[in-house]
């Protein structure tokens, strides 16, 4: 598999994006966290495919742990372009999970 002992860097992932792919994560194989200070701070998802018995392994991890800021703050830090924008967590919800449009204003 392609992804094989892949790490994927999620950032501030210990307070957020953990709790949600937890569960999910532990439904598609065996999952091995490492918790620093009561958060998650990296989860390795072991798991096979059906049509070999190889064990494969992908990590996610937190990179605020690396990167001690901000996403705002790095993408100035680094010079990048484009600038992080803000996400309408509220405004999601079942019945428009494929919106196509603008960004709705909170």
């Amino acid at each position: 598999m392609q992804y094989h002992s892949h790490k994927i860097y999620l950032h501030n992932f210990s307070n957020f994006d953990a709790t949600f792919l937890f569960n999910k994560l532990a439904e598609s194989g065996d999952i091995t966290p490492i918790i620093h200070k009561d958060r998650i701070i990296t989860i390795s998802l072991n798991f096979s495919k059906q049509e070999t018995s190889r064990i494969y392994t992908i990590h996610f991890r937190d990179s605020y742990q690396i990167l001690l800021a901000s996403l705002r703050k790095l993408d100035k830090i680094f010079g990048v372009d484009t600038q992080k924008g803000i996400f309408p967590h509220k405004f999601v919800n079942a019945n428009n999970l494929n919106y196509v449009g603008a960004v709705p204003g909170f």
